[in-house]
């Protein structure tokens, strides 16, 4: 779940990206080259717009939904 993703610091399961901009970084370059890396994992393509934007909208998921009005 990505809700409230932007209080749940570090990240990973080592805590080696203290912000959401490391984890975004880190896909963009497709991970570390170390011997354990997950040879799957390929870069991600995004202009550095584009990742901005990608953090705003991950800090703008809310933990609680909207109260739903009714019809």
């Amino acid at each position: 779940m990505l809700r409230n993703v932007e209080l749940t610091a570090p990240y990973f399961h080592d805590g080696s990206a203290a912000t959401l901009a490391d984890v975004v970084r880190y896909y963009v370059r497709g991970g570390n080259e170390n011997v354990s890396r997950d040879w799957e994992l390929q870069a991600v393509g995004l202009s550095e717009q584009e990742q901005e934007d990608l953090i705003e909208f991950l800090k703008s998921l809310p933990a609680t939904m909207p109260e739903r009005k009714p019809c």
